[in-house]
């Protein structure tokens, strides 16, 4: 394992392996020790051997022990954030904390049903395999306190509130550090990539695009913060990478419009296969092809687009239902 690396006053990070084989080679775990040296995490990546060595290790090289955690806060529900909170809770009694959001919903089916693949125009080779591509859920993650926006963390010393940000989940959260200006970002902004949408199941009445785009503006007042993100180093440029991550959404959502005009009769299956993704289209897991094909969607549904304020900030969209909202591919 690498040193542990510091990556703020008090704050240290762990570079947690993920799965052989995976696409993302790991998952960032952040420990912030309090004035009285107690010990807390943000994640705790995968429910693996060498997860759970590597954390040893990490808590080791602090002078600590995993004993001695006292707190666990999940970014959001995904295997690779909340992997060993469990064995961590049993090994030390900390504190374990995910947003209501997430924590009320972690065995939500998550999977596409009959009827979108067939919105969706899925060739019927496919069908089958995209409404078994949802990944097992690892087991309930014991939550003894459900978090919400605005709320304080009690670290000793150490001033760290919550920010809600939907999107890549319903209980997607940052948590932000104002005497350090570091904020923790999870998988909702990322340095290397773009986080997927709609992997998980959303609120009634609304879509996780729209979420997520809100959620970026939420950030607005930190983006001169340093970001800490879920995979990946620190993002010293915070605002921009916001900017990037905006403009990607807007490319995106006109290339499916685009396709739409010229090819009418295409599919979300055929629109979605001609666009740009991480690993490419056929480079894409079934599961992570269900999240493109649900993204897709979400931006045909945009009948004026997203468009980027003066600021270069906010944004607008409309969608065909009419509505009108100022706010908001792993």
């Amino acid at each position: 394992m690498d040193a542990p690396k510091q990556v703020a006053h008090g704050v240290w990070r762990l570079q947690s392996p993920m799965p052989e084989g995976h696409w993302i080679a790991t998952a960032d775990v952040y420990a912030i020790i309090g004035d009285d040296g107690s010990l807390h995490l943000i994640d705790t990546g995968w429910d693996s051997a060498a997860s759970w060595d590597a954390l040893n290790d990490f808590t080791a090289a602090l002078g600590q022990d995993v004993s001695r955690i006292r707190s666990v806060t999940m970014t959001h529900l995904h295997q690779d954030h909340r992997g060993l909170a469990n064995s961590i809770r049993e090994r030390s009694g900390a504190e374990v904390r995910m947003h209501r959001a997430d924590a009320t919903t972690q065995h939500a089916p998550r999977g596409p049903s009959p009827a979108e693949l067939a919105d969706w125009g899925v060739p019927p080779e496919m069908t089958s395999v995209l409404i078994h591509a949802e990944p097992p859920p690892p087991d309930e993650t014991v939550v003894d306190r459900m978090l919400e926006d605005g709320e304080a963390l009690q670290i000793p010393g150490r001033e760290a509130f919550v920010v809600h940000t939907p999107g890549h989940s319903p209980g997607s959260i940052c948590v932000a550090m104002p005497v350090e200006k570091i904020v923790f970002t999870g998988d909702h902004v990322l340095p290397d990539f773009y986080p997927g949408v709609g992997l998980s199941p959303s609120r009634p009445g609304f879509d996780a695009l729209a979420e997520y785009l809100q959620s970026l503006r939420r950030l607005v007042d930190l983006r001169a913060w340093r970001g800490l993100p879920g995979h990946g180093d620190a993002i010293d440029d915070l605002g921009a990478r916001i900017d990037e991550t905006i403009a990607h959404q807007i490319r995106r959502g006109q290339r499916a419009r685009d396709r739409r005009k010229k090819a009418p009769g295409d599919s979300v299956w055929e629109i979605a296969a001609s666009l740009p993704w991480g690993p490419g289209w056929d480079g894409l897991r079934d599961w992570h092809r269900v999240s493109a094909l649900r993204q897709t969607a979400m931006h045909l549904a945009f009948s004026d687009g997203l468009k980027i304020d003066d600021d270069g900030i906010l944004y607008t969209y409309a969608t065909n239902g009419g509505r009108d909202d100022h706010d908001r591919d792993h």
